[in-house]
């Protein structure tokens, strides 16, 4: 909360959406601060989700198969 706030305290204003990891701490304080929305990095959600499948899932995945 307080890393956003000092963003706040420096005149930035009108964020409507914020992009991250899903770190909960995060999402809400970003909500208390700017009222702003989130939404999950791609890059974080497609390692989550490359992680839950077999090594050879993830070669046909990586080659668009």
């Amino acid at each position: 909360m307080t890393f956003l706030r000092s963003f706040a305290d420096r005149s930035l204003r009108s964020v409507k959406l914020g992009i991250a990891d899903d770190h909960k701490e995060l999402r809400a304080a970003a909500q208390r601060v700017f009222d702003a929305s989130h939404q999950r990095c791609r890059v974080h959600w497609m390692g989550n989700a490359l992680a839950r499948h077999q090594y050879s899932h993830l070669q046909a995945a990586r080659r668009g198969v």
